[in-house]
């Protein structure tokens, strides 16, 4: 694959593991014992995911999180931590990590959810032309960008993005909490309907950031959600789409 992964974990003997199983999986791996140490090397060396525990000495792994998208804003994060209590990982979603797994967690089913991440990341990159509009709403699926009302969508994840994607394509149909972590995350992930929930609020902040009268996205009661459909709604692939509604 030799996709660039970063492990941020003062454990040694875990660092040493996961980064042989990972290599082996042929990823090109960065280990880093602090996190000090990690934005250092990752200025030099940006990859496309970090895998960073939680509590590492001198900085709390949120906080390193935060400093990691400056530097590198496109990096997909996981935290990997012992916490098992639900409001860490509820709080990491929130903050915009793509994954949250606890210790100890299998290597087959870490690597799962790397490649998944990885996977994810790079599903436009085959057809990095597509553009589809949904009502007010413009997707940009090669350079994972939404648009509303011509306006750039700031800092949305590669899941919020990927959920925008999914909910808008077939605007005006309820889509079940686990048909949308299926699309996210796969089949058979484990991952709490109160994490998509999560993701919701946050990508309904994102876009009030521009539209403070923004309601898109429905919730219906013991189902899921829906994007609201809107009468210019149309699916269309233009070739050579790259840039904004606007542009």
């Amino acid at each position: 694959m030799g996709n660039k992964i970063a492990i941020v974990d003062d454990d040694k003997n875990l660092l040493e593991s996961l980064g042989f199983v990972l290599k082996e999986e042929g990823f090109d791996i960065d280990t880093y014992s602090s996190g000090e140490q990690a934005l250092r090397g990752m200025r030099v060396r940006p990859v496309d995911l970090a895998i960073v525990d939680l509590c590492l000495p001198n900085v709390f792994g949120f906080n390193l999180f935060k400093k990691l998208k400056k530097i590198i804003p496109s990096v997909a994060v996981i935290f990997l931590t012992a916490r098992q209590e639900d409001f860490y990982e509820s709080s990491g979603l929130e903050l915009g990590a793509d994954d949250f797994i606890r210790k100890p967690c299998r290597n087959d089913v870490l690597i799962a959810r790397v490649k998944a991440r990885i996977r994810q990341g790079y599903s436009g990159k085959n057809d990095d032309s597509e553009y589809f509009s949904s009502g007010e709403l413009g997707v940009d699926i090669g350079r994972r960008q939404c648009f509303w009302r011509g306006h750039a969508v700031p800092h949305l994840t590669k899941s919020e993005f990927t959920i925008v994607s999914f909910l808008a394509r077939r605007a005006g149909v309820v889509r079940s909490r686990d048909q949308i972590i299926s699309h996210v995350y796969g089949d058979g992930y484990a991952i709490t309907d109160q994490a998509i929930d999560t993701h919701k609020k946050r990508i309904v902040k994102k876009f009030k950031s521009i539209d403070a009268n923004f309601n898109q996205i429905e919730a219906e009661y013991a189902e899921g959600y829906r994007w609201r459909e809107s009468s210019n709604s149309r699916l269309a692939p233009i070739l050579g789409a790259s840039r904004s509604p606007s542009a």
